[in-house]
C-alpha cells in the first residue's frame, strides 16, 4: 500500500518523506503505543489502534465512503499517524475511525498536513516550550450506522490517546461536506461571531484557494440574519465537539477540490476543556 502512495505522492510528497526519515516498506509505528493496542471496550463496542496494513485498508476504505470516493482514501501523511478504530465487538466491523499525529518538535509541525493549508506560526507560539500537539484528523463515522455513541466513544480513545502522549492542543481541519459555501451561511456567521481563535494566535491564510469569513458574509447583516438552530444544523458533529469542548478556528475557510470538502481551521487547548466534560469522556473508560 505505502509503495502505490509513494508513487501518487510526487515530488514534494517525496522529499516530505526521505526528511521524515521513512521511505521504507513497513506498518507505520509512530512512538508512544504498541500498535494494536485496545484503548477501551465498552458497551459492546471495542477502540483500538490499527494493527495491521488491513485494519488501514479498512479504515482507509470507510474514509472513502465518508468522503464519496471510489477508491480507498490514503495519503502521504497516513504513515506518520496512530490510527484508532471503533469496531462492533461481536463481528470487528469498523463503525468509526480518525488518525492522530503527535507532533513534537517544530519541523513536524510544519510538516504536517494541517500546515499545508494554514500557516501555525502564531499558534504554536501559544505552546510551552517542551509541550507536544495532537493532529486530528480523518474523523469518520459509518454513515450507514447512528454515529452518536460511536461518536462518544471516538472522543473516549483519543482522551487516552491525549493523556498517554501528554498532548496539551489538538489541531486539525473540520470540514463541511462540498465545495459550495452558501450552504452553510448561518454555520459560518456563528463562527465568525463566537468562536475565532484570539487574534494573537490566529492561523494565517495559506492555501491556494481559501475565502475569509468576512468577505463571504459581507452582504449579510450578521446580527439580524444569523440563526442559531440553522447554524448549529449546519455545523458538522465534529466542529460541534470542538466547540462546545472549548475549541477555537481560524477566521477563514479553505476549498479542498480533490475531497470535495471546505474545511477550517481548529484548536483545542486541552487545559481549556471544561472539567464536567474531561469528567463524562473518563467516565467511559470505566
Amino acid at each position: 500500500m505505502w509503495a502505490r502512495e509513494l508513487r501518487r505522492c510526487g515530488a514534494i510528497g517525496k522529499r516530505i518523506l526521505m526528511a521524515e526519515g521513512t521511505l521504507q516498506e513497513k506498518m507505520p509505528s509512530p512512538r508512544g503505543l504498541p500498535s494494536g493496542e485496545v484503548l477501551l471496550v465498552k458497551a459492546g463496542f471495542r477502540v483500538r489502534l490499527a494493527g495491521s496494513e488491513t485494519d488501514l485498508l479498512h479504515a482507509s476504505e470507510l474514509r472513502a465512503r465518508c468522503f464519496g470516493r471510489e477508491k480507498a482514501d490514503q495519503d502521504l501523511f497516513d504513515r506518520f499517524c496512530f490510527h484508532i478504530l471503533v469496531e462492533r465487538e461481536v463481528d470487528g466491523r469498523i463503525l468509526g475511525v480518525f488518525r492522530l499525529r503527535h507532533l513534537t518538535s517544530q519541523q513536524e509541525m510544519a510538516r504536517c498536513y494541517t500546515a499545508q493549508s494554514y500557516g501555525l506560526g502564531p499558534a504554536l507560539q501559544r505552546l510551552k516550550p517542551g509541550s507536544s500537539i495532537g493532529e486530528l484528523g480523518r474523523f469518520c463515522i459509518d454513515p450507514d450506522v447512528s454515529g452518536a455513541d460511536v461518536a462518544r466513544l471516538a472522543w473516549a480513545g483519543l482522551t487516552v490517546m491525549v493523556e498517554r502522549l501528554e498532548i496539551k492542543m489538538l489541531i486539525g481541519c473540520s470540514s463541511f461536506q462540498g465545495n459550495d459555501p452558501s450552504l452553510y451561511l448561518h454555520a459560518f456567521a456563528l463562527l465568525q461571531a463566537r468562536y475565532l481563535a484570539p487574534s494573537d494566535w490566529q492561523p494565517g491564510a495559506k492555501a491556494a484557494e481559501y475565502i475569509t469569513f468576512i468577505d463571504l458574509l459581507s452582504d449579510r447583516d450578521q446580527a439580524r440574519d444569523l440563526d442559531l438552530s440553522q447554524a448549529l444544523r449546519q455545523m458538522p458533529p465534529l466542529l460541534r465537539n470542538y466547540l462546545t469542548l472549548g475549541g477555537c478556528v481560524s477566521d477563514h475557510l479553505v476549498q479542498d477540490r480533490d475531497l470535495g470538502t471546505m474545511h477550517v481551521f481548529t484548536a483545542l487547548d486541552i487545559e481549556a476543556i471544561p472539567e464536567k466534560r474531561k469528567a463524562g469522556f473518563r467516565a467511559l473508560l470505566r
